[in-house]
């Protein structure tokens, strides 16, 4: 049995007990003080077990919680989802827990800690306030990146050094570096010493002494490649921190239309070199072009494909492209373009070489277009790739190096201290530790102004809180251990005794070092982007994709449609638009984003003043305040269009004229057979005989085509034509003579000329040809209606703000020849293809198309221009200019002379049968002895077997074996006198002029009448 206590005992257990129940009150007070006076935020200190709560006033106002009772049951939320009480399995451990959670509109961060042995304590912080400035840098960069990364133009950012600090894909992608590579390249290394003198060092001062360039600089860089491009680059400075820091450049690639310039100024005759220095661009360019056939074997590829495959061009040709590189999803795509013919695009497209296993997944952007003959059909396909694997691995590692920022940031910490009235640590949490840099014992044993960095604003703060005043939200700075100054948020209050006496502080602070930040880098951004957006050439808009309002412009956009910024951001987009229903379908498609839409190469957009214009555009998209918001550049191609406008004229120019250069030989040589055996008959038929007049009739009528021919040649500058001085106004009074005659009489012709000569060079049958053509073109527009023609004539004198709007004409005096009617007019669909050869809107037998073709070709050979005017309903008015010149016109007075004959020896050589035959009847008929061969070879045997024989020898240009020219130089070989005269239908390798450099005698074109071959023999064997 058990013995009682003693009353010694039972005194000491009393002791005990009340030092234990003094030790709990007094810690409680301690909670219940530090709990009352704990700023922004919201406290609990949970007992484990029962989850009795000790709460802040904060909390027992805005929750209606009870102390001591748990927190399920008192709180009056009820919310088993409470963010303001950590998930239940929490309780289970020890370690401090941190979570962001957003409730019923408001995002809180929550940290639990351990307080005591049984004891938790739970803080609660408002961070709405961050999460929403995140959330402004966040759409700020985006805004900027979308920008950036979308531009059409290159944007480039460098030092005051000229090195590059950032480029974007467009500038890249131009010069053909990476991002690692250009960012160790110096902007001087890209320009020639020359550039660098003449617009570098002048455009980087105007940067720096004003702040951007006034005038667009004009830079020929060279590429990683070697290749040159032409850019148009306009700077200016970039600010951080009130200071400049950097240049950002915008540049625009002008290459192309340098070329297309200079491919329009250079003449019909060199066209063949540009195609072949196409060929070499094609072949060294770093994009990769393949031509296959429609069974998809290789039938050609550049040398950056083979390179690429890492073969010679050579082991393509033959093989099958599926072979080599099997891919059942690729081989659909390309049968699919060759079922439907239509063309496939597609950007950066994964694909994995199956003979380069090294080089892993590689991307590439495609262009797949379908070759058709004249009846539709895929004859062959060409396959471009530009390889995007750098690109698209630069992206994917900036979105990682977003995330892992973004991770680091949301795990920010808030610091809790707990000083004494002597301004000395007492208590910090980890979070404390961690801000200061300090372990917990070296922490202790500091006071305040031992880490103080601000102490103008902290010190009167104390004063304040020591005098029993709360201080909230201010802002200070602390220095850490390792000497770094942060910026915190301090939001303090006095700790008092249960008397009410001041005996500390306690401050919670959050570090917004990095909101302080991300402020300024938010205020950076903005910059940027108000600076790239400004300074964008592109007219650049913002605009809701709800209420399709436009939200912001940049000062092109305002240039460009003529608005005023106040007006502008009145309008939407459909407003400037002249094609509203695609408008709306394209915006439609940028709201859903299926599929992306980043390029419209073309669309018509309309002016303040109501006129049209053509434009390029550019798109993205980005959300803004939870608006979908659509970012569009327009570039206006206007000048570029009427450019390739007239490069595809001059390429159908240059076709016809090949088609002409083509027959003109072979329907020349049937010419002269007929011309040749006419006059042969005409020789035999007496004057009175019927016949005689029928075979003058044919004559005529050969050697009036003949002149069709020289027309057409003519047209394409491959005839031999002869210039000279003649009065405009006199030819034109000829050729209105004849007009009357041939156009009906309800057509009334009303003539404008002056009195003045007007001297031009020119061929006055040409010039007859073309006044001819244009007033029965125009006269047949009327046939049925009537109405007045009117042909006016006059000298004008051309400014170069007018000749810039012609191809090749400078300024100067011009002799302008208008013929108008009063006819339909032409519809502004067709008017581009009307002098398109064989373009006609007559019926069939009314017209052949060629007469405005013709009339184009005769003002182009002498050195002139044509325009048109057209309105429906008002009648058309074509104007041909002309150059004047100070000469006087020639007169020229012809007699008809008796036909020359002799009695030489002459061989003659062509290989038509026909007219080796008729030539020789003439020529003996003339008296000449001659010999005949059909075969250049046999003619040279010949002649080597008796050379001393011959007085003369005449040959075909064009013969197989040998040429006319290689005859006469072999038959000079063995004999040098011997007079050699050139006749042929046409050839592109001789000409007048090139058979005298050679030392041929005589050039003669057929067909030829007998008149005059006789005169050119005897004028050869005479001389």
């Amino acid at each position: 049995m058990a013995e009682k206590p003693t009353y010694e005992e039972l005194e000491k257990t009393e002791f005990e007990r009340k030092l234990a129940q003094e030790s709990l009150e007094k810690e409680f007070r301690m909670q219940t003080i530090l709990l009352d006076n704990i700023p922004g935020c919201i406290a609990l200190i949970l007992k484990k077990g029962t989850r009795e709560i000790v709460a802040s006033n904060r909390f027992a106002r805005e929750l209606g919680a009870v102390p001591g009772q748990t927190c399920f049951k008192t709180c009056a939320m009820r919310d088993d989802n409470c963010p303001f009480c950590l998930a239940p399995e929490l309780w289970k451990t020890d370690q401090l827990q941190r979570v962001e959670v957003e409730y019923r509109g408001t995002w809180y961060e929550g940290i639990w800690a351990p307080f005591s042995k049984d004891l938790y304590v739970h803080y609660i912080f408002d961070i709405t306030e961050r999460k929403r400035t995140e959330e402004a840098l966040k759409e700020s960069e985006e805004r900027y990146i979308e920008l950036f990364e979308r531009s059409l133009d290159c944007i480039y950012i460098h030092d005051f050094e000229g090195n590059f600090i950032d480029a974007n894909p467009a500038a890249l992608d131009l010069l053909g570096y990476t991002k690692e590579e250009i960012t160790a390249l110096n902007f001087a290394s890209l320009l020639s010493e020359d550039e660098l003198l003449k617009q570098g060092f002048n455009a980087l001062r105007d940067i720096i002494e004003k702040g951007s360039q006034k005038d667009l600089s004009e830079y020929k860089i060279k590429k990683k490649n070697g290749d040159y491009v032409y850019v148009e680059s306009k700077g200016s400075l970039l600010y951080k921190d009130g200071k400049p820091y950097a240049i950002v450049g915008i540049g625009r690639d002008i290459t192309e239309r340098k070329w297309t310039e200079e491919v329009l100024r250079k003449n019909e005759a060199k066209l063949a070199e540009s195609n072949q220095l196409l060929a070499g661009v094609l072949e060294h360019t770093h994009m990769m072009a393949v031509f296959l056939d429609p069974q998809f074997n290789f039938i050609w590829v550049n040398r950056a494909y083979a390179d690429t495959c890492q073969q010679e061009p050579s082991f393509f040709p033959g093989k099958n492209y599926f072979d080599l590189y099997p891919d059942e999803e690729n081989h659909a795509i390309f049968q699919r373009v060759v079922d439907t013919g239509e063309p496939f695009f597609v950007e950066a497209r994964p694909f994995e070489f199956p003979d380069q296993p090294e080089r892993g997944v590689t991307y590439w952007d495609w262009s797949l277009i379908p070759v058709k003959d004249g009846m539709g059909k895929v004859t062959g396909l060409v396959f471009t790739l530009v390889e995007m694997t750098g690109r698209v691995w630069s992206e994917e590692a900036l979105r990682e190096s977003e995330e892992k920022y973004r991770g680091v940031f949301d795990e920010s910490i808030t610091a809790v201290y707990l000083f004494d009235d002597k301004k000395k640590f007492i208590e910090s949490n980890k979070a404390g530790l961690d801000l200061l840099g300090y372990s917990r014992e070296e922490l202790l044993n500091m006071s305040i102004p031992d880490v103080d960095a601000d102490p103008i604003v902290v010190l009167p703060a104390h004063k304040q809180l020591l005098g029993g005043e709360r201080i909230i939200n201010y802002e200070h700075q602390l220095k850490r251990k390792d000497g770094r100054i942060v910026t915190v948020l301090n939001n303090s209050r006095p700790l008092t005794d249960s008397e009410g006496n001041v005996v500390g502080m306690q401050s919670t602070l959050i570090d917004i070092t990095e909101r302080v930040q991300v402020k300024d880098a938010l205020h950076e951004s903005e910059e940027k982007y108000r600076k790239l957006f400004e300074n964008e050439s592109d007219a650049v808009m913002i605009f809701d994709a709800e209420t399709l309002l436009f939200e912001d412009a940049n000062e092109a956009t305002l240039n460009l449609y003529g608005y005023s910024k106040g007006q502008f951001l009145s309008l939407t987009v459909e407003d400037i638009s002249a094609e509203i229903e695609k408008t709306r379908a394209v915006v439609q498609q940028l709201k859903e984003g299926k599929p992306e839409i980043k390029k419209i190469p073309l669309r018509y957009f309309k002016k303040k003043d109501g006129s049209i214009f053509p434009g390029e555009i550019s798109t993205g998209t980005f959300t803004s305040s939870g608006r979908k918001k659509i970012i569009g550049a327009v570039r206006e191609v206007t000048e570029r269009r009427q450019l390739e406008s007239q490069l595809r004229q001059a390429q159908k120019m240059e076709s016809i004229g090949t088609l002409a250069g083509g027959i003109a030989h072979d329907f020349n040589n049937i010419l002269f057979a007929i011309v040749g055996n006419t006059e042969l008959a005409l020789e035999d038929i007496p004057e009175w005989n019927p016949v005689h007049a029928n075979l003058e009739e044919i004559k005529a009528s050969s050697l009036r085509a003949a002149g069709i021919v020289k027309q057409l040649l003519n047209f394409s500058r491959k005839a031999d034509y002869e210039l000279k001085p003649i009065d405009a106004v006199a030819v034109i009074k000829d050729a209105l003579k004849f007009l009357r005659s041939t156009i009906p009489t309800t057509i009334e012709i009303r003539r404008h000329l002056p009195e003045k000569e007007a001297v031009i060079l020119a061929d006055p049958i040409q010039i007859n040809q073309a006044l001819m053509n244009l007033c029965v073109n125009s006269s047949q527009s009327m046939e049925e209606t009537g109405g007045i023609l009117e042909i006016t004539v006059e000298k004008t004198t051309m400014e170069e703000g007018v000749v810039k709007n012609f191809t090749d004409l400078a300024p100067g005096e011009y002799v302008k020849i208008a013929v108008s009617d009063a006819g339909p007019g032409i519809d502004s669909e067709i008017i581009d293809r009307i002098f398109d050869p064989y373009f006609t809107t007559k019926e069939i037998g009314k017209g052949s198309g060629m007469g405005l073709a013709v009339v184009l070709g005769i003002v182009k050979t002498h050195g002139g221009a044509i325009a048109v005017d057209s309105q429906p309903g008002k009648g058309v008015t074509f104007t041909m200019f002309f150059p004047v010149i100070a000469e006087k016109p020639v007169m020229e007075v012809k007699t008809p002379d008796e036909i020359p004959r002799g009695n030489e020896m002459i061989l003659f050589v062509d290989d038509e049968k026909s007219i080796t035959i008729m030539t020789q009847k003439i020529l003996e008929r003339l008296g000449y002895r001659v010999e005949t061969r059909l075969n250049p070879i046999e003619a040279l045997e010949l002649f080597r077997s008796k050379p001393d024989e011959f007085d003369l020898v005449i040959t075909d240009m064009t013969m197989p074996q040998m040429t006319g020219v290689k005859l006469a130089k072999k038959l000079k070989d063995v004999r040098s006198d011997i007079p050699v005269i050139i006749c042929t239908g046409h050839s592109s390798l001789i000409d007048e002029k090139k058979a005298e450099e050679l030392g041929i005698a005589a050039y003669a074109m057929k067909p030829i009448e007998m008149s005059d071959i006789a005169g050119t023999i005897r004028k050869v064997l005479d001389d």
